[in-house]
């Protein structure tokens, strides 16, 4: 058969008609589907409390979860000016996350904080220092 959208209702009132003491092959002959998906929605009932599975993440794991990545967000925020390896210090010393300078400026880019306003960190800079620099 080819793969169709079933609403977890039905999935479910399958599974109810199944429990009631219906035969699987007339349950999947009314409802058009095969047993095997009649099954594997049983299954998914007894492993997960619901017809449908839960959505698993797939790819890499982030480095930064949701709450560290909100608390950034927060600090830059608070002070635009600060420079990267500060940002990078707090996230070793508050979070235990050191991270390189690339994944840092991708992860701001992210929350949409790669704008940050260049000037005020051009005020904070020591002038004798740069043109020691």
């Amino acid at each position: 058969m080819v793969y169709r959208h079933i609403d977890p209702g039905i999935k479910q009132r399958a599974l109810e008609m199944l429990d009631e003491g219906h035969d699987i092959d007339v349950i999947a002959a009314a409802l058009a589907v095969h047993k095997d998906s009649i099954s594997r929605w049983y299954n998914n009932y007894d492993k997960h409390g619901t017809v449908t599975p839960p959505i698993t993440t797939t790819g890499r794991p982030r480095l930064l979860g949701p709450e560290v990545l909100h608390e950034l967000s927060e600090l830059v925020r608070q002070d635009p000016g600060l420079y990267l390896d500060e940002i990078m210090e707090w996230l070793a010393l508050e979070h235990d996350q050191p991270i390189s300078m690339g994944c840092l400026c991708n992860n701001l880019r992210e929350i949409h904080l790669h704008r940050k306003l260049m000037h005020r960190v051009a005020e904070r800079q020591d002038p004798v220092l740069r043109t020691h620099w």
